[in-house]
């Protein structure tokens, strides 16, 4: 066989392979070829002749550059007559050869197609693309709801009532069919857990008092009784109870042992302590237990005396629950009396440390402060959303927020009596004693048992803390974006930056004077009261640890919110 004719016929099944030929057109274009060879093998021992059919095969060598439209209006090609010899070896090998060629071909054709299918249909069902995906989510509402709900930190009572709202719109028939999808396994396992969480805390939820409750209701999860709404897994099993904590079972974690000007460095966060029994009290950093006061006292600037302030207890008439062990780790969530969860608080342990800056006059003289009774701080500030239901449960007006507004961005245009109120109601709805941090908690706190001048040293990074670097914010990070900075040792966002934060003490222009024992400085009739920590439209020298800035207790604006303290007994 000839390699022009051996070439062409490969050419050919190329063409059909890749679909650029029909197997009509394939067919009629080979004949020929065939042909060629068949009258070659009759002359094998003869001169090499063009005959017709080879003319024929010269003419269609040109098929490449012309269209598969040209290609089938060709005349037919002639067939072979009775004179070819199929028998012929040399007939028989290019059979061979163009069966094997086509055989070839089909496969790949095979494969090729299999393998498009396969992508296509990788979920199941119709081919679906990266884009159609996007879409389907975007166009499905209940699907952007929950998603927005499982993305963010904000379970607030205003958010679980609108997810819920929206499941029951769409109906059993829906919710049936979403809830075989990997995203409502998601949002029914989220559900739960926010479950045991309250259960954890000695919460009693149900429908009529709880929108978490009333939202796990609607999507099946049994709530008749607090076992079940807080340890039934997704497959119906109820494991083996634990064990009832009571406070008598609960050991604090003693602190490290030491005199009172013990190194600057402080201890991790203790575990957290159950309700104390009468007649006893934690072990603090002191050189042995001592019994902590009834009540918090604070320096009066007036005459240099000691003025005792609200005590441990709350108000009289509140609304509090039963006394719970409301602490686990390093962490305190206090039930509000409604049913819903509080403030989430991180334990601060008691110890020694350094406060204030040498080298700035409002932030000298340096001084050493021991707090001897552990305390618990909030994780964040508080959220807008946070601050909104105290002023819903209240009937109080909310001040109007920036145009950033958002329920899971720090509340801002508070004043200090609004900051001072809030912590008031959240003592009489959970039955423990909130209030403003102290200048000397805050700052040790913020320090977290190190003493550079910043949250890691003294130099200040962008993971660190939301602040105004190369150029100025114009609004706070949102909690959902914490996983974008660092907490500090203390597992405390946003110290330093996002928002500054109130604090109990008045304004005086240094720390002559200052108590020693963490208690606040408290002026009768002071004008101004102290902020801590800077805010995101500040630049670095601002969120040092030691700053510290004079406002008006009255002033309410976009850069200042709110932090609380829960006293630990």
């Amino acid at each position: 066989m000839s390699e022009d004719v051996a070439s062409r016929l490969r050419e050919l099944a190329r063409d059909h392979s890749e679909a650029r030929l029909t197997l009509t057109a394939y067919r009629r274009l080979r004949a020929p070829l065939l042909d060629s060879l068949s009258t070659r093998g009759s002359e094998a021992d003869g001169p090499e002749v063009i005959t017709q059919p080879r003319a024929t095969v010269t003419r269609l060598t040109n098929v490449d550059q012309t269209s598969s439209a040209q290609r089938e209006t060709l005349p037919p090609a002639p067939q072979p007559g009775p004179e070819v010899r199929p028998g012929s070896s040399r007939l028989r090998r290019a059979v061979l050869v163009a069966t094997l060629l086509l055989f070839g071909a089909a496969l790949g054709i095979g494969v090729w197609l299999a393998w498009g299918k396969r992508l296509g249909n990788a979920g199941g069902g119709a081919p679906m693309s990266v884009q159609g995906s996007i879409r389907e989510t975007e166009s499905d509402p209940l699907r952007t709801d929950i998603q927005a709900l499982l993305d963010s930190d904000d379970w607030g009572p205003e958010r679980l009532v609108k997810v819920n709202t929206a499941l029951i719109e769409a109906g059993s028939e829906r919710l049936h069919t979403a809830a075989g999808t990997e995203w409502f396994q998601r949002f029914t396992d989220a559900v739960r857990q926010r479950m045991k969480e309250q259960q954890a805390l000695g919460v009693a939820l149900t429908p009529d008092n709880s929108p978490l409750a009333a939202l796990a209701v609607t999507i099946g999860i049994d709530v008749t009784s607090q076992a079940a709404a807080a340890n039934t897994p997704a497959g119906g099993q109820l494991p083996a109870p634990r064990p009832v904590v009571t406070a008598e079972s609960q050991h604090p974690e003693p602190a490290p042992p030491g005199p009172a000007n013990a190194p600057t460095k402080a201890p991790e966060p203790a575990a957290a302590q159950g309700t104390a029994t009468a007649g006893t009290s934690p072990p603090t950093a002191a050189t042995g237990p001592v019994t902590p006061p009834t009540s918090q006292t604070t320096t009066s600037s007036a005459g240099n005396s000691s003025t005792p302030v609200a005590a441990n207890a709350p108000p009289s008439g509140t609304t509090a629950p039963a006394q719970t062990t409301a602490c686990r780790g390093h962490y305190c969530q206090d039930p509000l009396s409604s049913g819903e969860q509080g403030i989430r608080l991180a334990i601060i342990p008691a110890g020694t440390y350094q406060m204030g800056n040498p080298d700035v006059p409002t932030e000298r003289p340096a001084h050493q402060v021991t707090l001897r009774q552990s305390f618990a701080i909030s994780v964040e500030e508080v959220s807008q959303a946070e601050f909104r239901w105290y002023c819903e449960k209240t009937r109080k007006p909310c001040p109007a927020q920036p145009s950033w507004t958002g329920d899971d961005y720090p509340v801002v245009n508070v004043s200090w009596s609004d900051a001072t109120e809030y912590a008031r109601w959240l003592s009489q709805m959970t039955g423990k004693h909130y209030r403003l941090p102290t200048e000397a908690e805050w700052e040790y706190a913020a320090r977290a048992g190190q003493n550079g001048l910043f949250p890691q040293g003294d130099s200040l990074n962008l993971v660190d803390a939301y602040f105004s670097d190369k150029s100025k914010l114009t609004a706070p990070a949102p909690r959902r974006q914490n996983k974008d900075f660092n907490p500090n040792r203390w597992h405390l966002y946003h110290m330093v930056g996002n928002v500054r934060e109130w604090v109990q003490d008045s304004w005086e222009a240094s720390f002559e004077g200052a108590p020693t024992d963490g208690s606040a400085r408290e002026k009768i009739g002071a004008v101004q009261k102290v902020v801590r920590g800077g805010s995101y439209a500040d630049a670095r020298p601002k969120l040092r640890l030691t700053t510290r800035e004079g406002v008006s207790a009255d002033a309410r604006d976009a850069v200042t919110g709110i932090r609380v303290v829960r006293e630990i007994p």
